[in-house]
This record gives structure tokens, sequence and C-alpha cells, in this order.
């Protein structure tokens, strides 16, 4: 045999050995180090490794999109009855405008004055507990359920007090 042959049947023999060597040797090359990264590269794994981790994040920006898509709606929601209560403010003060006036011309505004009242603290109530939901929003405090069902609630009581402010005026 020539000296090329030997050395080739040589370095065949040392590769098979040292693949025999990494059957226990693991297949990702951050454990296994350099065989481990060849014994993942010849088998298959480390490719498998790569598809499960590209569809691990695939799913993980599905989610994130869908969380930006439901906090866009929220923020909709916000903004809405963020302004439903900017507009009840402005009819509580005309409501309380109107009392006065009668009051000033020598009538009785007790009552309106009272439920304006009980209107105006109300309306401070919901604004500040749509700020406490912004809040808890902002830092991660609330889940999704639990935030549409503060807003659907919020939304019927400001329903509630425009048929009392539609009334008083």
């Amino acid at each position: 045999m020539s000296q090329k042959k030997i050395i080739r049947l040589a370095g065949v023999i040392c590769v098979g050995l040292a693949l025999c060597g990494c059957a226990g040797i693991s297949t990702d090359p951050g454990e296994g180090g350099l065989l481990g990264g060849i014994k993942g590269l010849s088998t298959g794994e480390y490719d498998r490794r790569i598809d499960s981790r590209e569809a691990r994040l695939n799913t993980l920006k599905d989610h994130n999109r869908k969380m930006e898509e439901e906090n866009l709606v929220l923020k909709q929601r916000n903004r809405s009855l963020e302004t439903r209560v900017s507009r009840m403010r402005t009819q509580t003060a005309a409501a309380n405008a109107k009392a006065r006036k009668v009051k000033a011309q020598g009538g009785s505004a007790s009552v309106n004055q009272t439920e304006i009242n009980r209107l105006n603290a109300r309306l401070a109530e919901i604004d500040s507990e749509r700020r406490r939901l912004n809040e808890a929003v902002r830092v991660g405090t609330i889940n999704q359920r639990t935030l549409e069902q503060e807003f659907d609630r919020l939304d019927r009581e400001a329903i509630e007090l425009e048929k009392i402010l539609a009334h008083l005026r």
C-alpha cells in the first residue's frame, strides 16, 4: 500500500471512531461542542432544532400580533369611554348651570342639584376607574377578559348616567 492510501485510511478510521464516540454526545452544539455540532449536522438533528425553534418563533409572533390587535381595540374602547365621560361632564355642567338659573329666579332646584351632584361624583369615579384600568394594562396586572368585563360595566353605567342627564335637561 502506498503512503497516501494509508493516510487516507487512517483519516477515515479516525473520523469513523470520532463519530462512534459521538454516540453519547449531545447534538446541541452548545452542550456537545464541536463533536456535538458535527453529530447534529450529520444526523439532521440540528436542522430539526432550527425548524422547531422557527415554528415556535412564528407561533409567538402570531400571538404577539393578536395581542397587539386586542390592545388596539381596548385603546379604542378606552378613548370612547373617555369621550363619553367628557361629554357627560359637559352635560352635567349645563344641567348645573340650569339649576343655578332656576334657583336664582326664585325656583326650587334642590332636587335637580342633588341629582347633579350625585352624577358629578359618579362621573369622577368612572374616570378614576378608567385611569386605574389604563394603569393596570400598562403594568400588565389585569387579564384581557377582566379588562373587557370592566369596560363593559363602565359602558353600561355611562349609558345609565346619560339617561339620567337627558331627564335633567
